[in-house]
């Protein structure tokens, strides 16, 4: 799963994310890039942040990739 959002992610205290694997960011990535199995994502000098203070859990063999130029984890991530 991908959630790309230039202004910000925020899972809050009360998220519980139960997903196979999960990529959150705030840097942009090119649709063709995306849809070619390449997973590049660039700066443009805007990307917000990326905090999480709720659950995320990724099945076993699973990642939770959190990306930007600022992550916080103030909760809990299992992987």
């Amino acid at each position: 799963m991908f959630l790309v959002n230039p202004a910000g992610i925020i899972f809050g205290k009360t998220a519980r994310v139960d997903v196979g694997g999960i990529t959150a960011s705030t840097l942009n990535m090119l649709d063709s890039d995306f849809l070619a199995g390449k997973n590049s994502f660039k700066n443009s000098g805007n990307a917000g942040s990326v905090i999480n203070q709720g659950v995320l859990n990724a099945m076993p063999g699973g990642v939770v990739a959190l990306i930007g130029p600022k992550v916080s984890n103030e909760g809990t991530i299992t992987a």
